[in-house]
């Protein structure tokens, strides 16, 4: 069973999707990713017989971020820019500074 505050939450996100959607507001998305220097598989979903058997926790990694919406990438959004560490969870090595300079100057354009 779900908690009931994360329900709430999901439901006051989905009325305020709605409104926007409603109003035409043009709807952003963001992710990122990352990628080792062994171009290696191993942490995402797929066929587990396809694909080179390289362990992926050695070397270098690049963080790509983007940006999209319903009509493509958002030109120019684009981030790709070299790991600090090539071990751990990578989620940690864009800082919230870093995250909101790339939202302002690139993602919202």
């Amino acid at each position: 069973m779900e908690r009931s505050h994360i329900v709430a939450w999901r439901f006051r996100f989905l009325r305020e999707m709605k409104k926007f959607r409603e109003a035409k507001r043009k709807i952003i998305y963001i992710d990122e990713t990352r990628l080792n220097n062994n171009l290696s598989f191993e942490k995402c979903w797929r066929d587990e017989k396809i694909g080179a058997a390289i362990k992926d926790s050695s070397g270098h990694r690049l963080i790509v971020v983007h940006a999209g919406s319903e009509s493509g990438f958002v030109p120019n959004a684009g981030l790709i820019f070299k790991a600090g560490s090539a071990t751990g969870d990578y989620h940690g090595q864009i800082n919230s500074d870093n995250f909101k300079k790339w939202i302002v100057m690139r993602a919202s354009t």
